[in-house]
C-alpha cells in the first residue's frame, strides 16, 4: 500500500473532525498508509501544552498517533537535513525553509513508500499532479 508522509498543518487539519481545511487532502491520503515526522509528534505535543489540554483529549491524540508510522531520526534523515538546509535558489540566493520544515523533509521517504510533496508544505490539490513530479525528479 501507499503511504504519505504529512506536514503538522495537513496532519491537524485531517485530525479534527469537521476542518475544513482538511478536506482538500482527503483525497491524496485516501486509502494511504499516514506517516508522519518526529518533528510533527513534537509539535503536536507542544500544541496540547501550549493549550493546556486535558488528560482524555491528550490521550485520544495518542490513540490517533498509534494509528500512523511515526518516522524518525537517522543518520540519513540527518544528512537530508544538512543538504536541505543548504539548498539555494537558481540565482544562489539561500532558500529560507523554517527548521521544523526541513527536519519534516528531511523524514520524507524514510519509510519505504513514504514519497510525497506535502512534507514542505500543504499541497493544493490543483497543484498535485506538478509537485509530484518535482518530487519524484528530486528523488530520482
Amino acid at each position: 500500500m501507499d503511504a504519505v508522509l504529512l506536514d503538522t498543518d495537513v496532519f491537524s487539519y485531517l485530525l479534527k473532525r469537521g476542518d475544513a481545511r482538511g478536506d482538500p487532502y482527503r483525497p491524496h491520503v485516501r486509502d494511504k498508509t499516514v506517516a508522519i515526522s518526529f518533528v510533527t509528534v513534537g509539535e503536536l505535543f507542544y500544541g496540547a501544552e501550549k493549550k493546556g489540554w486535558g488528560q482524555a483529549k491528550r490521550q485520544a491524540l495518542e490513540e490517533r498517533l498509534r494509528a500512523v508510522v511515526i518516522v524518525p531520526f537517522d543518520l540519513d534523515v540527518c544528512r537530508e537535513y544538512a543538504i536541505l538546509s543548504n539548498l539555494k535558489t537558481p540565482d544562489g540566493v539561500q532558500r529560507s525553509i523554517a527548521a521544523n520544515d526541513r527536519w519534516i523533509a528531511a523524514s520524507d521517504g524514510a519509510e519505504a513508500g513514504t514519497r510525497t510533496p506535502m512534507a514542505l508544505r500543504p499541497l493544493a490539490p490543483e497543484a498535485s499532479a506538478s509537485a509530484n513530479s518535482a518530487t519524484s525528479a528530486r528523488q530520482g
